[in-house]
């Protein structure tokens, strides 16, 4: 499941309410925020990706995978006056990554109560830069496959980033259309910690900060 957020106090939002608001009492396997810029090269083909396939990518994203992402599609910077896109690269730092990691899918899971993240640089799965429709959507569809099926297995909410690691190395590293552009690369795939006691906690703070 996919949900846009306008700005950061809708992303404390949806951490903190949001989600019982919007699907009851679902709760997520697997929480992440989908960070990139609206300038060029695969920051702006994932934003034309989101805005022209939005129905399908949040559908395709599944009932165990939240993604929140920076921007509400079918907007613009002028109609969102509280979207700030610099706030993109705030988010990163605050979540234990690096302006440098961005284009970037941040997950976490358990976001009250769990510090660790894990960092997927996305210009390695696509060093191209210029992705198709199709090569985003089987990107999407791999790693949403991989956390549903992990969800079929008897795993704690602290194991699920360990075994979304390994599960994004071995998929992506041994699959040929991505394995290629992958064997030079360095840290495409990392784990981290938000400097607070949670992640909720780490975006509560920015919101403040800002």
């Amino acid at each position: 499941m996919s949900q846009p957020i306008g700005n950061l106090s809708d992303l404390q939002d949806l951490l903190e309410n949001g989600v019982s608001y919007m699907y009851g009492d679902n709760t997520f396997a697997v929480y992440s925020v989908l960070l990139y810029t609206r300038t060029e090269g695969l920051n702006r083909r994932l934003h034309e990706y989101v805005w022209k396939h939005f129905d399908q990518f949040r559908k395709q994203t599944g009932p165990n995978w939240l993604v929140a992402i920076v921007e509400i599609p079918g907007r613009t910077p002028e109609e969102e006056p509280k979207f700030k896109p610099e706030s993109v690269y705030e988010i990163a730092r605050y979540l234990g990554a690096g302006a440098d990691d961005i284009p970037a899918i941040i997950f976490f899971t358990d976001p009250k109560e769990r510090k660790e993240t894990l960092i997927l640089q996305l210009r390695d799965i696509f060093p191209s830069g210029e992705p198709k429709d199709d090569d985003l959507e089987q990107f999407f569809a791999k790693v949403a496959t991989m956390i549903d099926n992990m969800c079929k297995t008897d795993r704690t909410n602290g194991e699920m980033l360990s075994v979304l690691r390994k599960q994004i190395e071995e998929k992506f590293g041994e699959d040929p259309q991505w394995a290629k552009g992958l064997e030079s690369a360095m840290g495409w795939v990392k784990t981290s910690a938000v400097a607070a006691t949670s992640v909720f906690g780490a975006i509560a703070a920015l919101v403040k900060l800002l």
